[in-house]
């Protein structure tokens, strides 16, 4: 199978297992190179937006915007782009450690 455009983008950036285990098991929130701004996540977001939203749409079905909305204290759009990003990398990293 084919790897999806998020995951070959995702397996560049992290070749450091070390790393890969720490976001796995803590997320992105201690800070993540590449995923600390909002122009980093939001520019992250645009490019592989197509990918991130099916991967969501897999986990929660096809109401996983709202889903999102209600757990997270999201304020706008960045803020919303931000923590599907980093779930995305913490999803791709959980994956990649623990499967």
């Amino acid at each position: 199978m084919d790897k999806s455009r998020l995951t070959v983008a995702l397996d560049e950036r992290f070749e450091d297992i070390t790393e890969v285990k720490d976001v796995a098991d803590h997320g992105c929130e201690g800070g993540v190179s590449g995923f600390i701004y909002y122009s980093e996540t939001s520019k992250f977001f645009d490019e592989y937006q197509e990918e991130i939203e099916e991967q969501y749409q897999e986990l929660f079905g096809d109401n996983y915007l709202k889903e999102i909305l209600n757990t997270n204290n999201i304020q706008d759009i960045r803020q919303l782009k931000n923590n599907m990003v980093w779930g995305a990398v913490s999803m791709y990293c959980t994956d990649r450690v623990y499967s």
